[in-house]
């Protein structure tokens, strides 16, 4: 499938994805509706968004349509595979109270913070990302697969609270070889149904569960 690289590659897009592509480009927040995380096999035109679109907005999109801010989205139902592994966003990724068709794909991706907070996805692959500041995966954030972070580094705070991680046959949350350089947080509602793997994790504050 073709990656978009310039604005005009987008296509047709939603309501929703031309308010996106505007916010981005004055380097706002967007929100969908109420804001809040849409239900399971959402359908709805207001709330669509294309992982690809995002994948081409987070990656500061092009001299046509700059978007050096990053994406900062609540509400979304993100279809496709927001696939950016390997790449240097520079920028904040926030995708708050959306719901994710597939898990995304981080792969020794760099960023500078990360907020998944509040989001429904099936799993995450970060092995190896790099975050500048902290990445947070709370506030109800529900994963039905394995979220990896296996080999991450954080240089902020790795906050979980009150996200609830789901893999009963392997690894619903694998930190292996983590470097967090503040502080992991796994409290206040926090739930694992499956292995929670911390093994050689290295970190600079407080392990609080």
């Amino acid at each position: 499938m073709a990656r978009i690289r310039t604005y005009d590659e987008i296509g047709k897009t939603t309501d929703a994805e031309t308010a996106l592509i505007e916010a981005c480009r004055k380097g706002e927040p967007y929100k969908l509706g109420d804001g809040k995380r849409p239900d399971e096999g959402c359908k709805d035109d207001a709330r669509l968004i294309r992982a690809d679109l995002l994948r081409y907005l987070i990656l500061g999109g092009c001299t046509k349509c700059p978007t050096e801010d990053g994406v900062t989205l609540f509400g979304a139902m993100i279809t496709g595979t927001l696939d950016l592994k390997f790449k240097d966003a520079d920028c904040l990724i926030g995708l708050v109270n959306s719901r994710f068709e597939n898990a995304p794909q981080l792969t020794q991706t760099r960023c500078k913070t990360l907020s998944f907070q509040g989001s429904a996805m099936p799993g995450l692959m970060a092995q190896g990302i790099t975050v500048v500041g902290s990445m947070f995966l709370r506030n109800a954030l529900q994963a039905t697969g394995e979220v990896s972070l296996s080999g991450a580094t954080i240089g902020g705070q790795l906050d979980c609270d009150g996200g609830r991680f789901e893999k009963p046959d392997g690894k619903a949350l694998n930190a292996q070889n983590i470097d967090v350089k503040a502080s992991v947080f796994l409290r206040n509602g926090f739930h694992a149904t499956g292995e929670v793997s911390l093994s050689g994790a290295t970190i600079g504050g407080q392990l609080d569960c």
